[in-house]
């Protein structure tokens, strides 16, 4: 115990869990929040799911991932170095186009708010691209492990602020100005990183001129090879298969909950209450739960009894649409659907983990969480129109039973998820977290 204050006295760890608060600041932002924002604005349910395509910037942000790595910021990149003027220049751009989004009225110019959803989510995707690496590089070994605690708290602070505060402070003046709020929250991030550490890339000498790119260092045949290596020993349209369905509980549920229990009559103060705070804690907790019931059980196994849970949270929803308005059965539901979600989050990581192989891990996860957070777009446009077309209760029933059905296609195909284990006796081993060296 004494090891962990100790590392949290560390300027750098602290300087990680700061910037984690800065890197989950803007995503609900462009998801959530802005969500509830279109629905009272009038925006269709169909167009609200369409809207979630101004995220594909995260599913894409490994195609400029290089660039960011060998472009050098001039005059800043020497004061602050490599990481750090590339961080305060994103977050500053970002503080703008937040600012610029929240002065947008999406009733009369629905591109306009587009437009700058888009540029907070390409902004914000960029930041993530550069707060990991320079995680990466600012502590090593054992440290790195406190690091990504550090990390994951302060990313998940972030979300609550954009999440509840946002609300919070929409009902009680305007989205302008809890969206101006937001960006006045990113200026802690532009703080930290003016006084974090400097990181061990500021120094080394392969950072190539300002605004200029070393082709060779960019080693675009060696991401071609490593992607070529994965479609070869992995069934791709399997791959696609079980990642689309397995996400449905997941992202029908987050997408569509805040027009949902707006036409239930809910307040925002109520959904900030219950659907925010009160949602993430829960949801903090299945993501522990899964941890743990992945390195005691096999992954198919996790991932039945998750696809299980998703499906009762559906049916929670179904139940919550006959009932109504009633405060205390919102709980029940908000917190069966968070821990359901924090559950199927910690089972589609260690999925992802365990089909990383050979020195080509990085590139291999990054492909393939980039192929989840697409088929999150795909979905939300999905449901935006499924909701349009069908009664909540049908709605919500539909969702319950392709999880259902996504249970079954796991049990019919264990051989898959045991495929890359150690030992063919215990898949389990194959799925625990790669650790840090």
């Amino acid at each position: 115990m004494s090891q962990i204050f100790t590392a949290l006295r560390d300027p750098r760890v602290l300087s990680v869990g700061i910037l984690g608060f800065a890197s989950g600041l803007p995503f609900m932002l462009t998801l959530s929040t802005l969500t509830f924002w279109l629905f009272e604005a009038g925006i269709s349910k169909t167009s609200i799911g369409l809207f979630a395509s101004v995220t594909l910037p995260y599913s894409l942000k490994f195609l400029w991932a290089p660039v960011i790595d060998q472009v050098k910021i001039p005059i800043l990149g020497k004061g602050l170095g490599h990481r750090r003027s590339w961080l305060v220049c994103t977050q500053i751009l970002l503080i703008i186009a937040l600012v610029n989004l929240g002065y947008t009225n999406p009733a009369q110019h629905l591109s306009l708010t587009a437009f700058w959803a888009f540029c907070v989510a390409f902004l914000s995707a960029t930041q993530d691209v550069i707060y990991e690496a320079y995680r990466v590089e600012i502590l090593k070994g054992r440290m790195q492990g406190y690091a990504i605690a550090a990390s994951v708290l302060g990313y998940r602070v972030g979300l609550w602020v954009s999440g509840a505060g946002a609300l919070y402070l929409a009902a009680s003046f305007s989205w302008t100005t809890a969206y101006g709020f937001m960006a006045f929250g990113m200026v802690i991030g532009v703080i930290a990183t003016l006084f974090s550490p400097d990181s061990e890339s500021t120094r080394s000498p392969s950072i190539a001129a300002p605004f200029t790119l070393d082709r060779s260092k960019l080693n675009f045949r060696r991401l071609a090879r490593a992607l070529l290596n994965l479609v070869r020993q992995e069934d791709l349209v399997f791959l696609l298969f079980f990642i689309f369905f397995f996400k449905v509980g997941d992202t029908v549920l987050n997408v569509m909950t805040p027009c949902f229990l707006s036409e239930l009559g809910y307040t925002k103060i109520e959904i900030a209450h219950v659907a925010k705070t009160f949602g993430i804690g829960t949801m903090i907790l299945g993501g522990i739960l899964g941890g743990y019931l992945l390195a005691r059980y096999s992954l198919a196994w996790v991932v039945v009894r998750t696809c299980l849970a998703m499906s009762f949270a559906s049916l929670m929803y179904v139940s919550l649409s006959m009932v109504g308005k009633n405060i205390p059965f919102l709980f029940l539901t908000m917190g069966i659907e968070n821990f359901a979600c924090g559950l199927s989050q910690a089972t589609l990581i260690a999925y992802f983990t365990s089909r990383c192989q050979g020195s080509y891990t990085a590139t291999h996860y990054a492909f393939i969480s980039s192929l989840g957070s697409f088929c999150r777009v795909c979905l939300s446009a999905i449901a935006g129109w499924g909701a349009d077309q069908l009664p909540w209760e049908s709605f919500y029933a539909i969702t319950g039973v392709i999880s259902l059905l996504t249970a079954f296609f796991v049990l019919s195909s264990k051989e898959h998820f045991l495929s890359f284990a150690k030992d063919p006796q215990d898949d389990a081993i194959s799925l625990r977290p790669r650790e840090i060296s």
